[in-house]
């Protein structure tokens, strides 16, 4: 059987913690979300976490575990397409002062707690589940360790 071609993008969330505070980034529009964005081709799915974390929230992390692995199909402009995003935790190393000038790629970032986050705008409330899931300590996926 011969399969579909499909045009596939694919995404990371990255979920930075430190001493019960979240790393969140506020978007251009002032609403605060994950550091995410594409990994770009050829890039590792841990190199994608580290250079989202340091553009868009300034902090140097070291991914460590999967959280959530996500996928849906659609149709796109030349078929179906398929959309993926990994959700990773990562360990801040080095500075912890976040990103504090806007730039390209976010206005600011800043660390927040479960509860403070639960109050802000946030760009889609579906990260509140993956937050509240490291709260709880949900079960987590190793990840070989990047460089």
């Amino acid at each position: 059987m011969q399969g579909t071609a499909a045009d596939a993008f694919f995404y990371v969330m990255v979920v930075v913690e430190h001493e019960g505070r979240f790393l969140m980034v506020q978007e251009n529009d002032h609403s605060w979300f994950l550091p995410a964005g594409a990994i770009e081709p050829p890039e590792e799915l841990g190199s994608a976490v580290m250079r989202e974390a340091w553009q868009e929230g300034g902090i140097m992390v070291r991914p460590t575990s999967l959280l959530k692995c996500e996928y849906r199909w659609y149709p796109g402009e030349r078929g179906i397409t398929a959309w993926w995003r990994f959700t990773v935790r990562a360990q801040p190393k080095g500075e912890l002062a976040p990103k504090s000038l806007p730039d390209a790629y976010s206005l600011r970032a800043a660390w927040f707690s479960l509860k403070e986050i639960e109050g802000m705008t946030l760009r889609s409330p579906e990260i509140l589940e993956v937050l509240r899931d490291v709260a709880r300590g949900a079960p987590e996926l190793p990840l070989p360790l990047a460089v």
